[in-house]
């Protein structure tokens, strides 16, 4: 049986530290799911906004138990891969680095740095600069326009051992 909408791509979205329950979602379906890398840190919700698929996942689990180094990326990307999922947004509560940037705000990152783990594929060694998808910018910096959002254009997310830190590039 498959869960994919012919209609229109789907969109996953894994919510970090603030963002505990979609409450974004009509016809909400909770879908349980094992992966070959263990479980998820939460079941998925499934459903729609505004005649947009998504797909949403609790980063740190029902009720915001799993600490950071617990979380287990490979299981929730592979539970995003097996509901079909198009594209990936995820969302962080991290501060900045610059003053002018202040809490409430939206930055939508145009770049990425890891300067402190070398990512691993099962057993091989690959280096690879993540792609942050240049249409889905464009769309989150629209959807933050219309909503209001204080949205900085720009931004770089530098990943540390543990938690991401954001700053503006």
């Amino acid at each position: 049986m498959s869960l994919r909408c012919p209609v229109s791509p789907r969109l996953g979205i894994i919510g970090g530290s603030g963002l505990y329950q979609s409450g974004l979602l009509d016809r909400v379906e909770i879908i349980p799911i094992s992966t070959p890398f263990g479980e998820p840190s939460s079941p998925l919700e499934m459903g729609t906004r505004c005649g947009q698929e998504l797909v949403f996942l609790t980063r740190h689990g029902p009720g915001h138990t799993i600490p950071p180094h617990h979380i287990n990326h490979k299981a929730n990307l592979h539970a995003m891969k097996d509901a079909e999922v198009d594209r990936v947004v995820s969302t962080s509560s991290v501060g900045s680095l610059k003053k002018r940037i202040k809490p409430g705000g939206l930055i939508v990152p145009d770049d990425y740095i890891c300067p402190w783990e070398i990512p691993t594929y099962d057993e091989g060694v690959i280096h690879v600069t993540p792609q942050l998808d240049p249409s889905l910018r464009l769309q989150l910096l629209e959807a933050a326009g219309a909503a209001g959002v204080p949205v900085h254009e720009k931004g770089r997310i530098r990943a540390d051992c543990g938690t991401p830190a954001g700053d503006e590039g």
